[in-house]
C-alpha cells in the first residue's frame, strides 16, 4: 500500500508516524538517510524535476530527519531509484556519505552527471527491499531475516534498503 500513499491527498509524515523507530535506530548507531520528502511526488516527477525542484525536495525531507534523530542524515536513496543528472547534481550538494540512487553488485562508483564526475559515492543496492520479498517465492514474516542473510554471500558487500514505514510499522515487533 506504500505506493498508494500520497495519490489522494498529502501523504503521511513518516517522522511523526515512526520518529520513535527512527531515532532508536539513529541512536543504536545507524545510519539514516534521506528518501524523500514526499514519495508520491518523486516517483510522478523525477523523470522531468530540475535540480532546484530536487534541492527543495531534499532539503525538506534533509531537515525533517535532522531535526528528528538531531543531526545531519547519513546518505541518500531515490524512491524507486528514480534519478536523473539533475538529481545526482543537487544531491552533490548535500554532505551525504554517499548515496544509493541505484540497482546492482560491484562496489561504490562515482558518478557522472552530465560529463562531470561527482563527488559523492554512489552505492547499488543488491539486495531486494522488504516489499520486494514479502510473500513471493515463500518468504513469510517467520522466514523472513533468513532469507535475506541468504542473499549474502560471505564478504559481500551489498546494500539493503529498508524503509522507515513498512519495517518499523507492520514489522516493528
Amino acid at each position: 500500500d506504500i505506493l498508494f500513499k500520497g495519490t489522494f491527498g498529502p501523504g503521511p509524515s513518516i517522522g511523526k508516524r515512526a520518529g520513535a523507530a527512527i531515532r532508536s535506530a539513529a541512536g543504536a548507531g545507524h545510519e539514516i538517510g534521506v528518501h524523500a520528502w514526499d514519495h508520491h511526488l518523486w516517483q510522478q516527477t523525477a523523470d522531468r524535476m530540475t535540480e532546484t525542484e530536487a534541492r527543495k525536495q531534499l532539503t525538506l525531507a534533509f531537515e525533517t530527519l535532522s531535526e528528528l534523530i538531531g543531526r545531519a542524515p547519513d546518505c541518500s536513496a531515490a524512491p524507486g531509484w528514480k534519478c536523473t543528472d539533475a538529481i545526482l547534481r543537487a544531491k552533490d550538494a548535500f554532505a551525504f556519505k554517499y548515496n544509493s540512487d541505484c540497482r546492482g553488485h560491484g562496489g561504490a562508483f562515482l558518478p557522472v552527471a552530465d560529463g562531470r564526475r561527482l563527488k559523492t559515492p554512489q552505492l547499488p543496492v543488491g539486495i531486494p527491499t522488504y516489499d520486494e520479498l514479502m510473500g513471493r517465492t515463500g518468504v513469510t514474516r517467520q522466514n523472513y531475516n533468513r532469507r535475506l542473510l541468504d542473499l549474502i554471500e560471505a564478504g559481500d558487500a551489498r546494500i539493503l534498503n529498508i524503509h522507515a514505514e513498512p519495517e518499523a510499522g507492520v514489522c516493528a515487533a
